[in-house]
């Protein structure tokens, strides 16, 4: 057990072990999450069903809870981890919610485990600082991806959604309630889209107010076009007014505000291209000098001032590229 204990590598192993057990762990748990309990899902499939209302569909979508009694006062008391799941699963909700992390976790994982075999058997690093670096691109990879995924879905949401004004303006036009209008949106719209009206739709069906469901959205898909939206028809319910006209203005202003995202992406491509080289020439470096001039490089690694020559570096150039993200993101 002491020679266990006295050995840093084994002790490393042990670490990534727990770690990955407890990666796994959490997200079967932030998987099940969605699922408050038999007694509620018996609950909102009987109310779906009453009213017409799919029930996987329903249920799914995990309509807002204030309708069932589980307010946020009431829910003070279980603690920060369960503000955290469903903080998470609101930052999730458009690509399936925290049940994504079930497939999310092990293909991460699995990179993770990838980077330390390189680390150990081709860059010929000591074992723990594979196991560091197979960690690290596990942690990496996990937040890179869903944030890629978040970012993809919000885009597609963006380039759908003035069609779906313009869709809801001539159902509008040709008489039809807002209700229903909404309705043929979450029908005839393509996800992402169109999932999130049928949402809205099913929760007006089961009596929830229509500012009430769009809170709930704007939960889901915190975007400036939806709250935009959701602000127009709120007004227009509160103040009256043409509503037809004023969300095919909306959607002119959704194209040319997209329009003028794509002109001041494209002005930015030289710059944001720059930072990627820049940010690559270090590392492609430190491998390559691994390989021509590997005891100087193990200085880096393995002494104290060399680790903190390191840290520095690695500090440095990430201060670099923050700078260089501040100043290239601009919005329109």
């Amino acid at each position: 057990m002491n020679a266990i204990l006295r050995d840093p590598n084994l002790i490393a192993a042990l670490v990534f072990l727990v770690l990955a057990v407890i990666g796994v762990l959490l997200a079967q748990g932030l998987a099940r999450k969605g699922d408050r309990g038999s007694a509620l899902k018996r609950r909102l499939r009987y109310a779906s069903a009453r009213q017409g209302v799919d029930p996987d569909i329903a249920n799914d979508r995990q309509i807002d809870l204030d309708v069932f009694g589980d307010n946020n006062d009431e829910r003070r008391g279980e603690g920060r981890i369960a503000r955290f799941m469903d903080m998470l699963d609101e930052k999730l909700a458009l690509i399936g919610g925290v049940r994504i992390l079930r497939k999310a976790i092990p293909i991460a994982a699995g990179f993770g485990a990838l980077i330390a075999l390189v680390a150990a058997s081709k860059l010929e690093l000591p074992f723990k600082y594979a196991l560091l670096a197979g960690f690290l691109a596990f942690v990496l990879g996990l937040v890179f991806g869903l944030r890629t995924m978040i970012q993809r879905t919000y885009d597609k949401f963006n380039a759908l959604f003035p069609d779906a004004i313009d869709l809801f303006v001539r159902s509008i036009r040709a008489g039809l309630p807002v209700s229903q209008a909404i309705e043929n949106i979450g029908t005839d719209i393509a996800a992402p889209v169109g999932p999130e009206f049928a949402a809205i739709a099913n929760e007006m069906r089961i009596g929830v107010s229509l500012d009430d469901a769009l809170r709930s959205a704007l939960k889901r898909v915190d975007l400036p076009e939806m709250r935009f939206f959701a602000v127009t028809l709120i007004l227009q319910r509160e103040t009256g007014g043409q509503l037809a006209e004023v969300l095919l203005n909306l959607s002119d202003t959704l194209r040319q505000r997209k329009g003028m995202k794509l002109k001041i992406r494209a002005l930015t491509s030289e710059s944001r291209a720059a930072s990627k080289i820049v940010a690559a020439i270090p590392i492609l470096s430190f491998i390559g000098m691994y390989y021509l001039n590997k005891p100087n490089i193990l200085l880096l690694i393995e002494t104290d001032v060399g680790n903190n020559m390191l840290g520095y570096c690695v500090l440095s150039i990430l201060v670099g590229l923050l700078i260089i993200k501040k100043l290239t993101a601009v919005d329109a």
